[in-house]
């Protein structure tokens, strides 16, 4: 029965952030990208019992790849762009082939 409330409760907070990041994202104020990882990173952590890990804290900056879940043997980026330039430009990336699906 509450359902509805908690889902609506969610999308809302989701869509607020989706906003911000954009909106901040034209002016260069980039904290909420960063912080964005790790906020994914828990939140797919709890919500399909993942084992993420962000590869910034062993490795900085590592292109194409932000979160990574070696026990499930897969990689996520996070970002703010969804072109198909970008997701094609990530997927050519040479360090993939370094972690294998």
């Amino acid at each position: 029965m509450n359902r509805t409330p908690y889902f609506d409760y969610i999308e809302e907070k989701l869509n607020l952030l989706a906003l911000r990041i954009n909106v901040r994202g034209r002016l260069n104020i980039l904290n909420l990208h960063v912080h964005s990882e790790n906020f994914y990173l828990h939140f797919f952590n709890d919500l399909f019992d993942w084992k993420l890990e962000n590869l910034n804290k062993s490795q900085q900056n590592v292109e194409a790849i932000d979160l990574i879940d070696h026990t499930n043997k897969f990689t996520i980026q996070i970002s703010a762009t969804n072109t198909k330039t970008k997701i094609e430009s990530a997927l050519s990336k040479n360090i993939l082939k370094k972690y294998p699906t």
